[in-house]
């Protein structure tokens, strides 16, 4: 008989290598006309490094990732950001949008990522608009902490790279500063499985935070924790339950969040032992 803390241990490292390597199911093509290949954009600072990556864009629309990197070793508190952009950003996720206005975007941490550690990073996704065309790469970030200018930008390192979906997945880890989100993520219920009741399981104490185009669950998901979606689409084919907090950002479109049913505050679940 294998152990309770054992099997846990084996359930979570399957759950970790199954959503980081692709191994459910996904569904091909989830935004057609969508292109794959990838801008980005690094701007470097002494003892800071902002990069900017269009994940991808389609029409005049653009989901894209800002990664800020704290190289010092001093840790940065309450960060934010601001550019000028020719585009309209509809969603926004593990930041807020502290100030719009003709076109000038101050963009503020959120309170769980504000503090970036030394040799540490933090990002956050957006997606966004332009009038004919999709937004441009800005051409300068400034960088702020809580006492204010922390590092200005008047001239970047550019680095403008196409790739395709072989060349990203044999690029090398140390390279990846934090996970692109999936296109999307298909998760039905595996038959082997079928003593868990639940097709997504957490049981540690850790936020179960998922950050994809689109998320489809078939069957009953439940985290000791709290629950975090980031992306376009939600769709639970069952009970969406998290002993704290679920948030659930989408896109404005009023299908864009589809659960049977949200349950907060619910009881602590045990991971079960299958012989």
């Amino acid at each position: 008989m294998i152990s309770r803390l054992k099997f846990k241990s084996i359930i979570a490292l399957l759950l970790c290598i199954t959503l980081t390597l692709g191994a459910v199911p996904q569904v091909a093509n989830a935004m057609p006309g969508s292109n794959i290949a990838q801008e980005m954009k690094e701007f470097i600072f002494d003892n800071v490094k902002c990069k900017y990556t269009e994940v991808s864009s389609w029409g005049s629309s653009v989901n894209a990732e800002i990664v800020i990197e704290n190289k010092s070793d001093e840790p940065i508190y309450n960060w934010s950001i601001d550019f000028d952009y020719n585009g309209t950003i509809d969603n926004i996720w593990n930041a807020d949008i502290k100030e719009n206005s003709d076109g000038y975007y101050m963009i503020k941490s959120k309170d769980y990522n504000a503090v970036i550690r030394p040799n540490s990073s933090v990002s956050f996704g957006l997606i966004a608009h332009g009038e004919t065309e999709k937004p441009s790469i800005p051409e300068n970030i400034n960088i702020y902490d809580e006492n204010g200018l922390l590092f200005s930008d008047d001239s970047s390192e550019e680095n403008t790279t196409e790739k395709d979906e072989t060349s990203s997945e044999n690029q090398s880890t140390e390279d990846v500063v934090s996970p692109e989100p999936e296109e999307d993520i298909w998760i039905s219920f595996p038959e082997r499985l079928k003593a868990l009741n639940y097709t997504v399981l957490t049981t540690d104490n850790s936020a179960f935070n998922i950050n994809a185009n689109t998320l489809k669950v078939k069957g009953d998901v439940h985290t000791n924790s709290g629950f975090g979606y980031s992306g376009n689409s939600i769709e639970v084919v069952g009970n969406l339950e998290a002993v704290n907090k679920i948030k659930l950002n989408t896109s404005s479109d009023k299908d864009s969040k589809k659960v049977s049913a949200l349950v907060e505050n619910a009881a602590e679940v045990e991971m079960p032992i299958i012989l």
